[in-house]
């Protein structure tokens, strides 16, 4: 009896460990119209401080074996709030639009030029000092 009571109980703390996890990292879901769609776009996302209440951040990465950089960019927020989950559905670019547009080659068979492209997932997070690096991967976000 006292084997199955501390099975049960290790089980559930390992349910109550486990499922937390599972759901880290997930963006914030799409508008109901709309969904994220592939090709994925893999790469790396450097940012720095810009000032006051401004991030500077620099994009490298690649999608369907195109390699290209995004930025330097400088958006508004503040540096010591930026986490994972901040980055999360923060616009990363728009298809071919823009001062630093994504190749058109990386545009979804549905959408195009201008499709607004989300960072979907983020990865090996590090701050350290004035600096944050960061693995991340971005989705386009287009109607159903």
């Amino acid at each position: 009896m006292k084997k199955i009571l501390l099975v049960s109980v290790l089980l559930i703390l390992l349910m109550l460990i486990v499922i937390p996890i599972g759901y880290a990292g997930a963006p914030p879901p799409p508008p109901p119209d709309m969904k994220f769609v592939g090709p994925a776009i893999v790469g790396a996302i450097t940012i720095m401080p810009g000032g006051e209440l401004a991030i500077i951040a620099t994009f490298s990465g690649h999608c369907r074996g195109i390699p290209f950089t995004l930025g330097p960019e400088s958006f508004g927020g503040d540096f010591n709030d930026v986490t994972p989950e901040f980055l999360e559905g923060q616009t990363l670019g728009f298809m071919g639009q823009g001062e630093f547009p994504i190749p058109s080659d990386c545009a979804p068979a549905k959408g195009g030029y201008g499709t607004e492209v989300l960072i979907f997932n983020v990865t090996k997070f590090t701050k350290i000092g004035n600096l944050i690096t960061a693995d991340v991967v971005a989705l386009s976000l287009v109607p159903k």
